[in-house]
């Protein structure tokens, strides 16, 4: 004889009654505000144990359990990050202890125990929103963009001067948040569009970040930069990336550089942009790229700095580069600017000529060199 449905049913539900994390969501919602804070304080002794029970109770039809869960959900997931984090500490090295949000993704490009420290870090301030956007693909573009803007709103506030004789204590704090802005922008998972233009930007001038990306020991800081730069498709930010990268000294922005200049359908100013920092930090073997683009005559600048008669072409910031790299003098290929005046780090609207003459004068230098 079969057993009817209810009778299935009925067992499903009793071993869920018995879990004491049910029960204690059941007293969420007692009378007595006593007995309601109690299991609360039960619920957060249980940590992850007590999660799905309080999933559950945030679709309760009392009010009152439904609120105190929705708050507790995150408590819980803290307290079991948590606790997950501080295994990991005691045992790094064991893979059982490795499967933390973010992790995988993180040792692909820093792994030295500083990087780890640094991990952990941001673990305890982002973990539960490394989790999410790991568990939730879905939603993590917009989990992303929620971040970005607390972000941008929490910069805005002014803190209080910290006397000179205690150490500030936000610093590293900041940083840990940059970090995480450019750690989770180059998550595939996030991508679905660019950020605002304000809310980008107004990272890369925070003070936190200019500082620390001018070091070269924030390793972390400088990877994750340029793999979230990689990934930037506004030509105002893909500019301001490269200026960063030669005003900072930032080498590991060269292969993202080399690419641009090779990219013919690039615009022909994110090039010029390009080819500077290729300048700065490229080699001789990095000399074909630049080369490769000496027959392309788009014009960059329609007039030569300081009111020169002439104009900036793509070819001349290629040539004055690869000038460069290779130790040549630009006074002796007839720019129009002296080289003394040249800013060659920062613009390439003084690498031009006065004339095609002395354009094609200076090409014809630069292929006798060889």
């Amino acid at each position: 004889m079969t057993a009817p449905a209810w009778f299935f049913v009925a067992v499903a539900w009793m071993p869920m009654q018995d879990d004491p994390a049910v029960q204690l969501v059941r007293q969420l919602g007692h009378p007595s505000y006593t007995q309601r804070e109690a299991a609360v304080e039960e619920l957060m002794a249980f940590g992850a144990a007590a999660r799905p029970a309080v999933q559950e109770g945030t679709a309760d039809e009392d009010p009152e359990i439904r609120v105190r869960c929705e708050a507790l959900l995150p408590v819980l997931a803290r307290l079991d990050l948590e606790r997950r984090i501080q295994l990991f500490e005691a045992e790094p090295d064991n893979p059982k202890h490795q499967k933390l949000p973010g992790w995988k993704r993180f040792t692909q490009l820093t792994s030295s125990p500083e990087d780890r420290k640094l991990y952990i870090r941001l673990l305890r301030r982002h973990g539960v929103l490394f989790e999410q956007i790991e568990q939730q693909p879905r939603i993590a573009p917009e989990l992303y963009l929620e971040y970005c803007q607390q972000f941008a709103l929490k910069r805005r506030v002014v803190v209080p001067r910290v006397p000179p004789s205690e150490p500030n204590l936000t610093d590293s704090d900041d940083l840990a948040d940059v970090i995480a802005f450019f750690f989770l922008g180059a998550d595939p998972a996030t991508r679905s569009g660019d950020l605002p233009y304000t809310q980008s930007s107004a990272v890369l001038r925070f003070p936190a970040f200019t500082r620390g990306i001018a070091r070269k020991d924030e390793t972390a800081l400088r990877k994750w930069f340029v793999e979230w730069a990689d990934q930037q498709t506004l030509l105002t930010i893909q500019t301001r990336v490269l200026s960063l990268a030669n005003t900072a000294d930032i080498e590991e922005m060269l292969p993202y550089a080399l690419a641009k200049v090779a990219d013919e359908k690039a615009q022909p100013r994110l090039r010029g942009q390009a080819a500077l920092t290729v300048g700065i930090h490229g080699t001789i073997k990095d000399l074909p790229v630049l080369e490769a683009c000496f027959a392309d005559n788009a014009v960059l600048f329609p007039a030569i700095a300081n009111q020169k008669r002439g104009e900036v072409q793509l070819r001349d910031v290629m040539l004055a580069m690869a000038l460069r790299i290779r130790n040549e003098s630009l006074d002796n290929f007839g720019f129009a600017t002296p080289p003394n005046t040249l800013v060659v780090t920062t613009s390439y609207y003084q690498l031009g000529f006065s004339s095609e003459e002395a354009r094609e004068s200076a090409f014809e230098k630069y292929r006798a060199l060889k």
